[in-house]
């Protein structure tokens, strides 16, 4: 005859309890004092450490075989045990109880929580008229560069890559801005008096120089 236990019931059973839990289990007492040691279960060198409440909550973490990216995540004390015992979670709890001197449970489990995941919208389309005008600025007539890049005082071709242009209606240099996935989503203008602004429908963005390649860390 099997005893019904809920699983928060057999945690409050051995809080305060994990380090001789966990030395029971396998794991040496010298790598549960936080700070690195070999992992005891993959050997990896100083990648294994206690977390600071571990006699309380029973958690540990290793970075390679025990982390958040592993299918089974450090939690706490349950989920080390059957990280290190290789169990799973039913016999896990069973030999839990059994350490505890309990009677053999049937474990109860809790209902699981459902957590929902809010889809962000598909990104609204750059207004037309930013894209025209990114189009027309860009074809600036012979010479215009070369002022543009001497009012910068900067070499003409780290201008260029920056993908200028110059804008008659607004009566400024035109720079592109673009988001993270490298999409136009608006147009910073210069005038040659120093005034900035933006162009009436422009989203703020990042200014990317042409042919950077992926690897580059860009710092604001």
């Amino acid at each position: 005859m099997f005893k019904r236990i809920e699983t928060a019931e057999l945690k409050r059973a051995v809080t305060g309890r994990w380090l001789e839990i966990l030395h029971a289990a396998g794991l040496p007492a010298e790598v549960l004092n936080g700070k690195g040691h070999s992992c005891p279960k993959c050997g990896g060198r100083d990648r294994f450490a206690a977390w600071p409440d571990v006699a309380e909550r029973g958690a540990v973490h290793c970075r390679r075989c025990f982390t958040s990216g592993c299918d089974l995540r450090p939690s706490d004390g349950l989920a080390t045990l059957q990280c290190f015992l290789g169990l799973p979670f039913g016999e896990t709890c069973q030999w839990l109880s059994g350490w505890l001197g309990l009677e053999p449970v049937e474990l109860k489990q809790q209902r699981p929580v459902v957590r929902t995941i809010k889809v962000a919208d598909a990104p609204e389309p750059v207004p037309g008229h930013i894209q025209r005008i990114y189009k027309q600025s860009r074809k600036m007539k012979s010479g215009w560069l070369e002022r543009l890049a001497d009012d910068l005082r900067l070499p003409a071709d780290a201008v260029e890559r920056m993908r200028p242009g110059w804008c008659g209606v607004h009566g400024a240099w035109t720079f592109p801005m673009f988001d993270d996935a490298g999409e136009l989503i608006g147009i910073r203008l210069r005038k040659p008096t120093g005034e900035k602004r933006s162009v009436v429908g422009s989203k703020a963005g990042i200014f990317i120089p042409k042919d950077i390649g992926t690897d580059r860390l860009f710092i604001a």
